[in-house]
C-alpha cells in the first residue's frame, strides 16, 4: 500500500492546468447538456423576484395560487445565483455557470481527498476520472443546488479522512461550520450531517473506551454548533412567516408526500435506486447509470468483508487503511439513513451516492499494486470518454434552447402577460409568466376566465403534452397537479381566444421525459386572448 506523500509544490500545476482546459472544455456545451428543465427557471425566477423584490422573503410571482411557503432554508443559494444573474445577465448560461464552478470546487476536493487516501497520484485520477463521468457533467450542469451541496458533503469527507474519523474539537467546529450553513443551500444539507455524526459514531464505537469520552465531546460540539447554525436560518424563516414550521411540513406532506410511515419511506428508498437503475422519471433526464449502481454495492460489501478480516491487524498502513474504510462505510450508511428519514428521494441527489462510491472504489485500488491501479484507471478513463461521448452527442445535435427563445419570440412579445410552462421562464420579462400549476387552486366561484381577466393574461401557451396528460389522468397529476383544468384551458382557447401561430419544438415542447423527443408532442400552439375578454385599460 503507497503511503501518503506530502504535496509537492509543482505538482499542483498539472491539477490547475486540468481544472482550466475542463472548465473552457466543460463551458463549450454548458447550455445544451442536458436539455434545460423548468427546475432551473423555478429557481432562476425566485431569485430574479427577490432581486426585483429586495427581499428573500418573497414566493415565486409565476406561482400565485399555487401554496407556497417563504423560507430561509435556500437564502446562501439565492444569493450566490442572484451574484451571477447581476454579472451573466438572466439566461441559462449563468446560473449553469455557478454549477460549473461548483463542480470545478468539487473536483479540487476530489484530488485532495485522493491524494489524503493514496498519495498524489491517485488523487489526480480521482479528480480526472469522475470529470468525465456523465452524471457528474450532468449535476456540474443543471442549475439546481445538488452539486452545491456535493462541496460540503466533499469537505466533511475530506475532514472526517484526515482525521480518519475522530475530530479534534476544531475539526469538529469545522464540520459543523460547514454542514450549518449549508442549511442556506438546501434542506438536504441534513444528509451532511447524517454522514458526519454517523462517522463519529461509528468511529467510536470502534475505540477504546479511555478515548470515548473525546469522541462524545466532539459529537457535541458538532451537534450544538450545527444545529445553532441552522436555527438562524429557521429563526429568519419565522420572520418571513410566522407559522413557518408547520406550513412548511404541511407544504412537504402536500407536495412531496413526506409524510409517509417507515416502512414506506423504506420501501421507496429501494425503489429510488430501482427507477434510476431503468432510467425511469416524470421529468427529469437520467443518465445511464447502471454500471455505477450496481458497482457501489459490491465494493460495500467487499469493503466490509476485508475489513473485518484486517480488523485484528496491527500494522500501520493496515490501520489507516481500515480506519478511511470505515469512513466511507459509515458515510454511506449515514447517507442511506439520512434520505430515508426526510423521505425525499429526488434522482438529481443520486450524484452523493456516486461520488463516495468513486471514492470507494480508490479505496479499494489502494489493495492493488502499482500496476494494477494504473491498468484500472486507464481502463475506465476509456470506458468513460466513451460512455460521454455516447450519452452526450445526442444532446449536441439537437435543438438549442435558444432556439426555443427564438421561436416563442416570433409569436411573443417578452413583455406580455403569459399563462405556459415554467421552462418558457428565461425568455418573459419579471412578473409576466404564470404557470400552469396555478390553476388546480382555482376557488369555487372563481373561473378560469375571471382568473384569465383580473390578470390580464394575452397568451396561453397550449402543448399537445397537455392532451396527454389530461388522457391519462391521474397518472401525471404529480406535474400540473389536478389536470381537469386542461378541458377547460382547451375550451377557453378554442372559445375566447385566437390563434397567434404554431411551432414545432420536441424537445421543449413536453416536459414529460418519455414524450421528449417525439415529434407527435412537439407542437406549440400559441393563442392570443381576445380583447374583449381583458379589462380595459384606462
Amino acid at each position: 500500500m503507497e503511503r501518503k506523500h506530502g504535496l509537492h509544490n509543482w505538482f499542483i500545476l498539472p491539477v490547475i492546468i486540468y481544472i482550466i482546459i475542463y472548465a473552457l472544455y466543460s463551458a463549450s456545451f454548458l447550455t445544451r447538456f442536458p436539455f434545460v428543465h423548468s427546475d432551473e427557471a423555478w429557481l432562476a425566477g425566485l431569485s430574479r423576484d427577490m432581486q426585483a423584490v429586495g427581499s428573500f422573503g418573497v414566493t415565486e410571482q409565476f406561482f400565485d395560487l399555487k401554496p407556497r411557503v417563504p423560507h430561509a432554508l435556500k437564502l446562501l443559494f439565492h444569493a450566490l445565483q442572484m451574484g451571477y444573474i447581476h454579472v451573466f445577465g438572466y439566461n441559462i448560461l449563468s446560473v449553469r455557470l455557478l454549477s460549473l464552478t461548483s463542480g470545478l470546487i468539487c473536483l479540487i476536493l476530489l484530488y485532495y481527498i485522493g491524494k489524503e487516501l493514496g498519495g498524489r497520484w491517485m488523487g489526480f485520477g480521482l479528480m480526472v476520472l469522475v470529470s468525465l463521468d456523465v452524471p457528474f457533467i450532468y449535476a456540474s450542469h443543471f442549475g439546481r443546488q445538488e452539486i452545491i451541496l456535493c462541496i460540503s458533503l466533499l469537505s466533511c469527507i475530506l475532514i472526517l479522512i484526515r482525521c480518519q474519523g475522530c475530530p479534534s474539537t476544531r475539526q469538529a467546529l469545522y464540520l459543523a461550520s460547514i454542514t450549518g450553513l449549508s442549511v442556506g443551500i438546501h434542506p438536504n444539507s441534513f444528509l451532511c450531517a447524517s454522514i458526519c455524526g454517523s462517522v463519529m459514531a461509528a468511529c467510536g464505537f470502534n475505540m477504546t473506551a479511555r478515548h470515548w469520552h473525546k469522541q462524545i465531546l466532539s459529537l457535541a460540539i458538532y451537534t450544538a454548533v450545527t444545529g445553532a447554525l441552522a436555527s438562524i436560518f429557521v429563526g429568519i424563516s419565522f420572520l418571513f412567516d410566522a407559522a413557518f414550521i408547520p406550513d412548511y411540513f404541511r407544504y412537504g406532506e402536500q407536495e412531496f408526500e413526506l409524510g409517509q410511515t417507515a416502512s414506506s419511506r423504506l420501501i421507496q428508498f429501494l425503489y429510488y435506486f430501482k427507477s434510476i437503475y431503468a432510467q425511469e422519471s416524470g421529468t427529469y433526464y437520467i443518465p445511464d447509470q447502471r454500471l455505477e449502481l450496481i458497482l457501489i454495492p459490491v465494493l460495500m460489501v467487499l469493503f466490509l468483508l476485508i475489513w473485518l478480516f484486517l480488523k485484528n491487524v496491527r500494522e500501520d498502513q493496515v490501520s489507516v487503511w481500515r480506519s478511511h474504510t470505515l469512513v466511507l462505510l459509515s458515510s454511506m450508511t449515514g447517507l442511506s439513513l439520512g434520505m430515508v428519514i426526510v423521505g425525499r428521494y429526488n434522482q438529481t441527489s443520486v450524484i452523493f451516492f456516486l461520488l463516495l462510491g468513486w471514492i470507494s472504489m480508490f479505496q479499494l485500488m489502494l489493495l492493488a499494486g502499482q500496476a494494477g491501479r494504473s491498468l484500472t484507471i486507464g481502463l475506465t478513463f476509456i470506458l468513460l470518454v466513451l460512455n460521454s461521448r455516447v450519452q452526450i452527442t445526442p444532446f449536441l445535435h439537437s435543438p438549442s434552447y435558444t432556439h426555443y427563445l427564438e421561436q416563442l419570440g416570433q409569436l411573443v412579445p417578452k413583455d406580455s402577460k403569459v399563462l405556459a410552462n415554467l421552462n418558457t421562464g428565461f425568455y418573459f420579462d419579471q412578473g409576466m409568466l404564470l404557470d400552469y400549476r396555478n390553476l388546480p387552486y382555482l376557488e369555487q366561484g372563481y373561473s378560469l376566465d375571471d382568473y384569465i381577466r383580473n390578470n390580464k393574461i394575452q397568451y396561453i401557451l397550449m402543448t399537445d403534452e397537455l392532451d396527454y396528460i389530461y388522457e391519462n389522468r391521474p397518472y401525471y397529476n404529480v406535474i400540473y397537479g389536478n389536470s381537469s383544468f386542461i378541458q377547460d384551458l382547451g375550451a377557453y382557447c378554442a372559445s375566447d381566444c385566437i390563434l397567434a401561430g404554431t411551432f414545432e419544438n420536441p424537445l421543449y415542447g413536453p416536459r414529460i421525459i418519455s414524450l421528449i423527443g417525439n415529434p407527435q408532442y412537439g407542437t406549440v400552439s400559441v393563442y392570443k386572448v381576445m380583447q374583449d375578454n381583458l379589462p380595459s385599460v384606462p
